[in-house]
């Protein structure tokens, strides 16, 4: 197992590394639909940790988790597209009130149906799952997209509705007898 602190920063920078690189060389392709680059960042630190490689705890997580993430959140903030927000104000906000009214009801079912099988403890970790998915950055970015994609459809699909009747409307006048 490896405790060097130095060595967990590096493969963990390693990992993020990959992600993005495998992000930008696969854009497109229709695996970045269902393993978006935080899903890409987040397995091998877990299969490593599994495996036996790299620790369960050290403090450099502790020192990721109060000074990297906080600055990661500024920065993700930082370019958060306003003007689009503003342009799909009330979708956007269906989208997010209703994955999180899901995400609060179903997590909650689940836990009441199965917490006798479970541990003491396994609340933390559902309330952990659940805030991750309501308030986290991939997920709300997800939902966003979706949101901005779902709008321009309908918009492009009113103005080329729009522009086909006005066309077919002019053609139709160019060529009525007179």
């Amino acid at each position: 197992m490896i405790q060097n602190p130095i060595l967990i920063v590096l493969i963990l920078f390693a990992v993020v590394t990959t992600a993005r690189w495998w992000h930008e060389r696969f854009r497109e392709t229709w695996i970045m639909r269902f393993l978006p680059t935080p899903v890409l960042c987040y397995i091998p630190p877990t299969l490593l940790t599994t495996l036996g490689i790299l620790p369960f705890k050290s403090q450099v997580y502790d020192w990721i988790s109060a000074y990297v993430l906080p600055a990661c959140l500024v920065l993700i903030l930082m370019t958060t597209d306003i003007e689009g927000l503003k342009r799909i104000g009330r979708l956007a906000f269906t989208a997010i009130l209703g994955s999180t009214i899901l995400v609060l009801v179903s997590g909650t079912a689940v836990f009441f149906l199965f917490h006798q099988t479970l541990g003491q403890e396994t609340w933390k970790a559902a309330a952990t799952l659940s805030a991750s998915w309501i308030g986290g950055t991939a997920p709300s970015a997800r939902r966003m997209t979706w949101a901005i994609r779902i709008r321009e459809r309908s918009i492009r699909r009113r103005v080329s509705s729009a522009t086909r009747s006005f066309l077919s409307g002019t053609c139709q006048s160019a060529f009525a007898p007179v």
